[in-house]
């Protein structure tokens, strides 16, 4: 396990299209797997190999420690490695599961890192000069028109209402 860097951070936005978030909150993971980090870098310079889920394991507080807590429900004190595909890893409320890719969740092809910055407009902070414009020229005003549903959104969405298959098919039919 290793702490999560800024490799992580852009490498992470860049496969799920979503920022790793939640880090300053003591509940969330704030370690990575090592095969995680090297899959991702495989997978940043072209190579072949890639994570084996479209979406990550999700987190978020857990209500109680009975039966909403993934540390207090999954014992692997003793347990050896060869043995660990024998554990029961739940699926709860607080840590819904990861899923693999499929036709419906290809495996992305890498363009280039997103997001590295911190800040609420993800800009450099050393590109950013105060005195150089007085307005936004990015903005662009509401619209009156619907915004549509990305995948990453989407699939958060399938799995939030915590859907079949065939209903998030028909979800996802009807809100194209």
């Amino acid at each position: 396990m290793q702490n999560v860097t800024e490799f992580v951070n852009g490498a992470y936005h860049a496969y799920f299209k979503v920022k790793l978030g939640d880090q300053d909150k003591s509940w969330a993971p704030h370690k990575v797997c090592k095969s995680c980090v090297e899959l991702l870098r495989s997978w940043s310079k072209g190579k072949e190999k890639h994570l084996p889920f479209g979406i990550p394991m999700i987190w978020r507080e857990s209500k109680n420690h009975f039966d909403d807590c993934y540390f207090c429900m999954v014992n692997v004190m003793g347990c050896k490695k060869s043995d660990r595909h024998l554990l029961n890893y739940p699926n709860l409320e607080s840590a819904l599961r990861p899923v693999p890719h499929c036709s419906d969740l290809p495996v992305p092809i890498f363009t280039e890192f997103l997001g590295l910055y911190d800040d609420e407009d993800g800009a450099n902070p050393e590109e950013v000069n105060d005195h150089d414009c007085e307005y936004d020229v990015d903005f662009q005003g509401h619209s009156s028109e619907p915004s549509l549903f990305s995948q990453a959104e989407l699939n958060y969405l399938i799995r939030d209402l915590n859907l079949s298959k065939e209903s998030s098919e028909l979800l996802a039919s009807r809100l194209k």
